[in-house]
């Protein structure tokens, strides 16, 4: 998310994960056109919002910050 809540990408995925198995986010990339890059003179920050389901209810998530630099 930009820092006016506009969604700049999405995607989504569907697995079957066992207990105690670990995934990367980074099988997943996502493009984002044109990113605002991070530099100590514009320090500035996006929104990456991740979530996990269990049969269609929010069971974790979380929402850190993150930047794009060149």
């Amino acid at each position: 998310y930009h820092h006016t809540d506009r969604k700049v990408a999405h995607t989504s995925s569907t697995h079957r994960i066992k207990s105690g198995e670990i995934i990367s986010v980074n099988d997943y990339p996502l493009e984002v056109t044109d990113p605002i890059l991070w530099s100590p003179d514009n320090p500035y920050l996006y929104t990456l919002e991740s979530k996990i389901l269990e049969d269609g209810k929010l069971i974790d998530g979380s929402k850190p910050h993150t930047e794009f630099d060149g």
